[in-house]
């Protein structure tokens, strides 16, 4: 299905490859599909390859086109909420799903970040398959350390680097944010940091807090001896190295 520009009121309807020619120039793409340049009937038209979807169906006596998709039921902050602190095996496999994603993601080239990794942007098959949803921050990395805007996700997932004026930051963002949905996973509570960002000694001087020591609380119900919590504090580091 092609997108049309509007000069006048349309029709829509079922297009064949015969209708529609297909330019090698793509427009823009990213985690979902890709957009390309297409002409209908003498029109510049852009079309979307979408890479995941089970069809395509037209609202009873409407043209208003609806995309069928996996249902996934719930998502993984619901779960938290309703049963707590889920089985080592389950907890696993959904934080392998998760980093399996972002190693799709980040491998792309040009790199794709995903930028808002959160409890409630995992959704979660009937058979508690995790597959990572809410792309809406998502965007095409070119080079390191990328002027940005200010804290595109949830604040609760977000490294010190995105909360300055001006931030730059890289793929990154996103091992931070899964060292929080670690947090999340082993403790069933938002990875809120509860201790200040900065704190100043006795002789007035700032000291700069780790994330680490920030969400110390929230470790120690994790306990130092959990095989992931080297991971855990990786992830959380303040260096994005």
């Amino acid at each position: 299905m092609a997108s049309i520009t509007r000069h006048a009121p349309i029709n829509l309807d079922e297009f064949t490859l015969k209708d529609v020619l297909i330019s090698e120039n793509e427009l823009g793409y990213g985690s979902s599909g890709n957009v390309l340049k297409l002409e209908y009937q003498g029109l510049k038209c852009a079309g979307k390859k979408i890479y995941q979807f089970l069809g395509i169906v037209f609202e009873k006596g409407t043209q208003l086109l609806i995309l069928v998709t996996e249902f996934l039921p719930t998502d993984l902050r619901s779960c938290l909420e309703h049963y707590g602190v889920l089985h080592d095996e389950i907890s696993y496999s959904i934080l392998h799903d998760v980093s399996l994603g972002l190693a799709f993601l980040h491998s792309q080239t040009p790199q794709i970040i995903h930028l808002d990794i959160s409890s409630t942007g995992i959704l979660l098959s009937a058979n508690m398959t995790a597959k990572i949803c809410d792309f809406g921050s998502a965007m095409i990395f070119e080079g390191k350390y990328q002027q940005m805007t200010f804290a595109p996700g949830s604040p609760p997932y977000m490294p010190p680097e995105t909360l300055v004026d001006d931030p730059h930051y890289d793929a990154s963002v996103d091992v931070f944010s899964f060292g929080a949905l670690m947090v999340e996973m082993f403790t069933a509570k938002l990875p809120l940091p509860e201790i200040a960002r900065a704190r100043k000694d006795p002789a007035g001087i700032l000291i700069v807090i780790s994330e680490v020591e920030r969400r110390q609380n929230l470790l120690n119900k994790i306990g130092d001896k959990h095989p992931l919590m080297d991971l855990i504090t990786s992830c959380l580091s303040n260096n994005p190295d």
